[in-house]
């Protein structure tokens, strides 16, 4: 059984909140490194490789790809391949539903494997879109905080005023 209950919030984000709820943090929460240009697994293929660069390219600079996360990514990326290539064999002539016929000589009409796939990977593909932002309603509980040189802003100005020149 997996884990109930609505996914458990970043820490990072909660401090950009203010601790809203006032738990108690995780003092160990591992932090990997972020990655600003990973490279792509081998086992990519040529259309997996291509969503890669583009997916990477997007993913890095918001600071939402990580050491660990690379081989998500991959797997993603080769599932997007599968998915725009089964997409491209439905929407030319292959066939959405086959003839079938049971044990008893009756005929009826079932999905045709391209079609159960294509399905399939739609459900897995929205899973992991989830899990890196890439829907609108992911992004609306993530908080991006704009990199901003030490010394500008409000902030800056506040703590000069509240604690002088350190």
């Amino acid at each position: 059984m997996g884990r109930r209950g609505p996914p458990k919030k970043p820490t990072e984000l909660k401090l950009v909140q203010g601790n809203p709820g006032k738990t108690a943090l995780p003092k160990n929460e591992p932090k990997p490194q972020k990655l600003s240009k990973p490279k792509a697994a081998k086992y990519l293929s040529k259309p997996g490789r291509k969503i890669w660069r583009e997916m990477s390219a997007k993913l890095a600079p918001l600071g939402l790809l990580t050491v660990v996360d690379t081989a998500r990514l991959a797997r993603y990326c080769d599932k997007l391949a599968r998915f725009n290539e089964l997409a491209g064999l439905l929407n030319n002539g292959t066939p959405r539903y086959v003839q079938a016929v049971n044990k008893g000589g009756f005929t009826y009409r079932t999905r045709s494997a391209e079609l159960v796939e294509y399905l399939a990977l739609d459900i897995a593909l929205r899973a992991d879109e989830r899990e890196f932002g890439l829907t609108p309603s992911a992004r609306a509980g993530l908080g991006v905080v704009p990199h901003r040189p030490a010394g500008d802003g409000e902030m800056s100005a506040l703590k000069m005023k509240l604690y002088g020149k350190r």
